[in-house]
């Protein structure tokens, strides 16, 4: 740390200089310095922290003081250091400078507070630290006892969650997949497993992990997902089913607005499934509680299909009347089916109104 009090106050002479950039600059050639100290503690550990080709051994104080008397000459190794020693380095600040503490290794044989890892990781997630939350989660994923299931599998649900977060969403699948492995009770790793299965476009296996979140403890929003996976493999029936269920829980939250919403699609499912009696009632009810235009054409296409033409026409009327209507827009098969997501039986029937032909019996 001498060196670095020596060079702040030869670089703070200099003109122009400010003590807040000498300070940055040196504190990035110390961490690198730091970087090289720290090489071979990798080799401690299990999991994707490889050894180096050099004989592993902890650096001492006085090695360490000695090869960063001068960090401009230390040059940078292609390991990368330990997950804690990484986050030490990053998120320390200038308190933190002088020498990197103990390795995640040796902490990890002293014996690794979960609980107080778990603790740390949600602190940064909840301040916006994704990186520094990832990196915690690395380290105690390593560290954790193998006799601590339950968090370790939410250790790595919250990994998952990050990767997930970040784009890689195999890592994310492999995270779940660990967490699931370790506690089968984790509602939330097998939501987060569906929601990277779902990316991949495997509906079926994302099926099977919703249904296993709501066979832990139903939820709307997983039902809700589980809907839309049905109606991608043209489940309608399981899907209006579904909605049905997710419109009865947010309604029991008080969350009217999406329990009309979750109505609504159970109409339009349920349409899809051939249960034109029920899509009927259910979309005339929800137009009486929503002011709009795209449901009164769903409703004027029902009826359209059902023959009953004089409906029809009065509900694109009204549906068209209505301010700010995007009535006009419903001969772009690219917005209808691209933007809007018309189910492919009713879009057919839109078609058919505009062609001003009876609707098709397929």
């Amino acid at each position: 740390m001498g060196w670095f009090m020596r060079k702040l106050r030869e670089q703070l002479s200099e003109p122009g200089s400010s003590q807040g950039k000498v300070k940055m600059k040196l504190s990035y050639q110390l961490s690198t310095c730091a970087v090289s100290t720290v090489r071979d503690s990798s080799c401690r550990l299990r999991g994707p922290f490889k050894c180096s080709s050099r004989a592993a051994h902890a650096f001492t104080a006085s090695q360490a003081h000695n090869t960063c008397r001068e960090p401009s000459d230390a040059p940078l190794t292609a390991a990368w250091p330990t997950p804690l020693a990484r986050r030490n380095l990053l998120f320390s600040g200038l308190a933190g400078l002088a020498l990197p503490g103990p390795s995640a290794a040796s902490e990890c044989r002293a014996g690794y507070d979960m609980r107080k890892a778990l603790s740390s990781i949600r602190s940064d997630l909840e301040r916006g630290n994704l990186d520094a939350a990832r990196l915690l989660a690395e380290e105690a994923a390593v560290c954790s006892a193998d006799n601590e299931y339950t968090l370790r599998s939410q250790v790595y649900t919250d990994l998952g969650d990050m990767y997930l977060q970040s784009g890689f969403v195999q890592k994310a699948q492999a995270a779940y997949t660990t967490a699931v492995g370790l506690d089968g009770g984790n509602a939330r790793a097998y939501y987060g497993r569906a929601r990277t299965l779902e990316s991949t476009a495997d509906w079926k296996a994302a099926i099977a992990d919703y249904s296993a979140v709501v066979a832990i403890r139903p939820d709307p929003t997983t039902l809700s997902n589980r809907a839309y996976a049905y109606e991608e493999l043209g489940d309608w029936s399981a899907a209006a089913n579904d909605f049905h269920e997710a419109a009865e829980l947010f309604l029991q939250r008080r969350q009217s607005a999406l329990s009309v919403i979750m109505r609504v699609q159970e109409g339009l499912s349920a349409y899809e499934a051939g249960q034109v009696t029920r899509a009927r009632a259910i979309i005339e009810k929800s137009v009486r509680q929503r002011y709009s235009s795209d449901l009164r054409v769903a409703l004027a296409m029902i009826y359209w299909s059902s023959d009953d033409y004089e409906k029809a026409e009065n509900m694109w009327a009204e549906a068209c009347a209505i301010e700010d209507s995007t009535c006009f827009k419903y001969h772009d098969r690219r917005w209808v089916y691209g933007e809007r997501k018309w189910k492919p039986k009713l879009g057919s029937v839109l078609e058919d109104f505009l062609a001003l032909r009876p609707a098709s019996r397929s």
